[in-house]
Formats: structure tokens, C-alpha cells, sequence
């Protein structure tokens, strides 16, 4: 009977680490220079000419932005053992410092896909689309 609790045990502690090693792994993919291609906010497409001057630097678990020229800094923390997978976004500056942003990402190798809230505090979006009056939007990003 021991010997079953051991193995239910040792499953369930390889499972959890396999999960925290894609986060990883996802987190050091995402390391690097991007720029925004797509962005749509309230269920209106943004016009490309207003987003391809964004730029993101993601440098270990630090998400810096430069948008009009006002830079945005974020802790990230991932979860990619849910589906779709997990961002939280924590300001590190600006006024909603110290609040944390739910979104949800999906990545390849050159293409980044995060939805998100506009307000700290809502509900985590569910899948990558907006609605008109939700506040969430979705950035679509480009490794340079």
C-alpha cells in the first residue's frame, strides 16, 4: 500500500516539473526584440500604423514595452500547463504599479500572441478574440 502512495507521489512531483519546465522554456523563448504586426482592442482592429512603432524587449522575466514614447515594464509569471496558457503581467512602474494583468499566450518561434485586460483586476480572457465594452485586446508580436 506504501509503495502505491510512493509511486501516486513520484507521478504527481514529475508531473508538476514538467509542467514548470515548459513555462521555462516558454519564458526563455520569448527572451529577445519583437514588434507589434497586430492589435485589436475592444473588437476593432488597431490600423498598422498606429502599432509598428511598438517595441518589446523581454529579457529574463522582465516585459518592457516602448509605445509612443512612454515605456511600460512588467514582471512576467507564466503557466503553460493550462489551456490556453497563462501570462500574468505585474507593473513594475506607472499607475497601476504593483497591480497584475491575467492574460492568456500563445508563442512559436517568431510569433508572440498575448490577450489581455486592459484593467488589473478583470477577469482572465478565455480565448484570443475581443468584444466590444470587455476591455480585453490582443497584441500580436514579431521577433526582430
Amino acid at each position: 500500500m506504501r509503495l502505491r502512495y510512493f509511486f501516486i507521489l513520484s507521478a504527481l512531483v514529475l508531473i508538476g516539473g514538467a509542467q514548470e519546465d515548459q513555462s521555462q522554456k516558454d519564458l526563455k523563448l520569448m527572451v529577445g526584440s519583437w514588434t507589434m504586426i497586430a492589435m485589436e482592442v475592444d473588437g476593432e482592429q488597431v490600423p498598422l500604423n498606429k502599432v509598428e512603432s511598438a517595441k518589446l524587449t523581454i529579457k529574463g522575466d522582465l516585459y518592457s514595452v516602448i509605445s509612443a514614447d512612454v515605456k511600460t515594464n512588467c514582471r512576467l509569471h507564466l503557466d503553460a500547463s493550462q489551456s490556453p496558457k497563462r501570462i500574468d503581467m505585474t507593473f513594475l512602474d506607472g499607475p497601476n504599479k504593483d497591480m497584475t494583468s491575467e492574460g492568456i499566450y500563445e508563442l512559436t518561434e517568431n510569433t508572440l500572441k498575448i490577450c489581455r485586460n486592459l484593467n488589473p483586476g478583470q477577469a482572465r480572457p478565455q480565448q484570443f478574440a475581443t468584444w466590444p465594452k470587455t476591455n480585453n485586446f490582443v497584441m500580436t508580436w514579431q521577433r526582430k
